[in-house]
């Protein structure tokens, strides 16, 4: 019997999938390569916590984290499954999500809930209606006769990009997906644009399984 691995698998989370997807974008602008260089230090920081604590979990026969892992691969099924299981926060009612981690369900290969992963289950946002592309590079192709403002137009758009690109990353260290203002230069998605709100696509699907996917 050919045993089941876990990234295989259409349920399989990797969180970090969702690091990589920030930390590599745009790193040729000087904030954004030192920002990144702090993000990088709090996670391993976080890293070197969420190993002991998951290993205290096996120690008490537990099978999911309290919190969403930033290195510890997850299960999507078992998550939805026992969602209503979670205990419910006494101030604010607000039912607590748990992460069940995938060493505990699969560690000899024969999951249950095992699932191939295929091109049909990715939904890809660049696929979807609400995807909103804002490249606009071909815009600096323009010829402009006065340099000058040909060079001003030019660092101001880098300026710009710099500034979306610093806040995708306070993005990814609020754990949040909205923008606190419109992207020029980014995509999004535009689920909700209606109400002025604007999703970092990358922050709401890198993991190619959005439920508003269209």
């Amino acid at each position: 019997m050919n045993k089941k691995i876990c990234s295989q698998c259409e349920y399989y989370r990797d969180p970090q999938v969702r690091q990589a997807v920030l930390l590599d974008h745009e790193m040729n602008y000087p904030g954004v390569i030192k920002a990144s260089k702090e993000y990088r230090h709090s996670l391993e920081v976080k890293i070197e916590v969420e190993k002991l604590e998951v290993s205290n979990l096996e120690m008490e026969g537990l099978t999911y984290y309290d919190q969403e892992p930033v290195t510890t691969a997850w299960c999507a099924y078992y998550t939805e499954k026992y969602k209503d299981d979670c205990s419910v926060d006494c101030i604010t009612g607000i039912r607590q999500q748990s992460f069940y981690l995938c060493k505990f369900y699969n560690a000899n290969g024969d999951c249950e809930a095992f699932s191939v992963k295929s091109k049909k289950t990715l939904k890809k946002c660049e696929e979807c209606k609400h995807f909103r592309s804002n490249n606009k590079s071909s815009d600096l192709d323009i010829p402009i006769e006065d340099f000058d403002i040909w060079r001003e137009i030019t660092e101001s758009r880098h300026e710009y990009r710099e500034l979306e690109a610093l806040e995708k990353l306070s993005m990814l260290k609020r754990n949040e997906q909205k923008w606190s203002f419109k992207p020029e230069y980014s995509s999004y998605c535009g689920i909700s644009e209606d109400n002025k709100i604007y999703l970092a696509q990358e922050l709401k699907n890198f993991f190619c399984d959005c439920k508003d996917f269209e």
